[in-house]
């Protein structure tokens, strides 16, 4: 077997568990979000992550993914974002609200 072929192999197997991980992780943010979003109205999954104490460059992504998925389950609604918005900006810009509460006034 060729050697980029293992290193390709090695690097898919890596990936994977790293996802799977994260989505782990994810889901058990979930129950922690909801109260957030009750209490404070609509906030960004950066600002999510600052409340949860969670630290380092993926605390935002793992936010994301947790809110994806009370997204998919009815819990939670995306506020619109502009279109062109880099997956980046999303993170900061982008709010979530809780399926059939208010959200405060933008200021």
């Amino acid at each position: 077997m060729p050697p980029w072929l293992i290193g390709a192999l090695i690097g898919a197997v890596v990936s994977t568990i790293w996802l799977l991980s994260m989505q782990r992780e994810a889901k058990q943010l979930a129950p922690r979000i909801l109260p957030l979003l009750r209490d404070k109205g609509s906030q960004s999954p950066t600002e999510l992550a600052e409340a949860l104490g969670l630290k380092g460059g993926n605390a935002p992504v793992k936010v994301r993914m947790a809110l994806d998925s009370l997204v998919k389950a009815g819990e939670v609604v995306a506020l619109v974002v502009p279109p062109g918005t880099s997956a980046r900006e999303r993170l900061k810009i982008g709010k979530y609200v809780i399926k059939g509460g208010s959200q405060p006034p933008q200021t």
